[in-house]
């Protein structure tokens, strides 16, 4: 065959069309839906939003999609991936908001107590690994293309301190530098409701009608700890009627949790369920890879050095979370600039006492069943209770379940702190756990969202 010197541009749309029959939803969403598509000189070229997305398609998925093309064609084509230029800009087109001339940086500043983004958080500054990956290709997907139905509303939850609030200021960052007119509020839970009972408070002077507009005239509104929101009927009336004229009048809106949508107890289930309707993006614990990366970038940015058993060393021993790693790197930073001396192992050991020594508590049955207790909401005494009701022994098989995984424990000396039952309880338990997860996604949620806070 000779190879073919024109490439319509619709033929990625061709050969997505048919991938998307081939994988999961997730893939579609985490990887190809991510890629934009461009001829040059009979090559079909996809763009990447980084380089660990390129790395991944073309790994999993070029050869497949080579032979697509080939096979619509009638002819060889030749295909490669390539990185998006600039800030991550797409080629696709874009329709919502304006897109004008303005050159301003990120967006603008919004009246009415919306806070400003950190000028730290953006994409460049955030590190891509396998425990964000899904997370981060959606929020670059929402910078690009927002109120898209399969990303809106964006729900990115994860345990604390791993990096969710950057992501969310990223985009927000980013969807200010493609669409310089576009109107973006960035607010914590707990503010919009205090902005709601203030503006409630103040009917004399017509402020909920301001604060309802203010909300509901944003081309994208990011609510941060979602978790915290507590506000009684009247806050969550208005949150919803607000949420649902911004979905309907196709604008972006993303929010954070460090609990699963279907967790949060405070959050009328009219809310939850809505808030499950677009993409739910968990982020988990960054692995050692990322660990490093971080490490790396923050880092060069503090301008300091680190040798690479170093960063190995700190990366290895604080595992909790990112916001630990950096609350760590800025003690090194701080106290090797006040003291001239090197950063080496011995001096991060002298330095970092108390973040060593706090990490590397042991786990043991009894903080397993606390915390296992406490996200179920039941009594700590109903895990060592006889009581069989369907709750409780499900609480229970977690429970067991983890301590298996997490301790070093024996079977026997498990059964002994569950209320002395017998080793075969212990094992039951953690077949029923796995069988469960198997079928239960909500259930594999929770039960992934307690290994993270464990995981060191």
């Amino acid at each position: 065959m000779s190879h073919n010197p024109m490439v319509p541009l619709n033929l990625w749309e061709s050969i997505l069309d048919q991938l998307e029959q081939e994988v999961s939803e997730k893939d579609r969403h985490a990887w190809l839906r991510t890629l934009s598509a461009d001829s040059e000189n009979g090559v079909l070229v996809l763009r990447a939003p980084n380089a660990y997305v390129k790395s991944g398609v073309e790994s999993k998925w070029l050869g497949r999609i080579t032979e697509l093309a080939c096979a619509y064609q009638g002819d060889r084509v030749a295909v490669k991936i390539e990185l998006e230029s600039g800030n991550g800009s797409s080629h696709r087109n874009r329709s919502r908001p304006s897109n004008t001339t303005n050159k301003s940086k990120g967006p603008k500043k919004l009246p009415y107590g919306f806070s400003q983004l950190n000028p730290d958080f953006t994409f460049e500054q955030h590190i891509v690994g396998e425990s964000n990956q899904l997370a981060r290709s959606a929020a670059e997907a929402a910078s690009r293309d927002p109120g898209q139905r399969e990303y809106n509303p964006l729900f990115i939850y994860g345990t604390v301190g791993i990096g969710k609030t950057h992501l969310m200021q990223a985009t927000g960052h980013a969807l200010g530098s493609n669409f310089p007119n576009a109107k973006v509020g960035y607010v914590n839970a707990q503010n919009f409701v205090q902005h709601t009972i203030q503006a409630i408070m103040q009917r004399n002077n017509n402020a909920a009608e301001r604060m309802k507009a203010a909300y509901r005239e944003l081309d994208a509104l990011l609510i941060d700890d979602i978790h915290l929101f507590s506000g009684g009927e009247s806050s969550q009336s208005e949150f919803l009627q607000t949420f649902n004229l911004l979905l309907e009048g196709g604008k972006q809106v993303i929010l954070t949790s460090d609990k699963f949508a279907r967790e949060l107890v405070h959050v009328e289930e009219r809310i939850t369920s809505r808030l499950s309707q677009g993409l739910t993006a968990r982020i988990r614990q960054p692995e050692l890879e990322t660990r490093i990366a971080i490490l790396e970038t923050k880092a060069r940015l503090r301008s300091i050095t680190l040798a690479p058993e170093v960063l190995r060393y700190l990366a290895d021993n604080i595992t909790a979370s990112v916001r630990e790693l950096e609350g760590a790197l800025n003690k090194l930073a701080a106290t090797h600039r006040l003291t001239g001396k090197d950063i080496t192992i011995g001096f991060v050991r002298e330095q970092l006492a108390d973040f060593l020594e706090y990490d590397a508590r042991p786990i043991t049955v009894e903080f397993i069943q606390q915390t296992v207790s406490h996200f179920y909401g039941i009594r700590h005494s109903d895990m060592l209770s006889k009581n069989r009701r369907g709750d409780l022994v499900s609480a229970r098989h977690v429970a067991m379940s983890l301590a298996r995984e997490f301790t070093s424990n024996s079977l026997p000396e498990i059964g002994k702190v569950f209320g002395g039952r017998h080793h075969g309880t212990i094992i039951h338990a953690q077949k029923k756990v796995e069988a469960r997860m198997k079928k239960d996604r909500r259930f594999r949620e929770e039960y992934e969202n307690l290994q993270d806070q464990f995981r060191r």
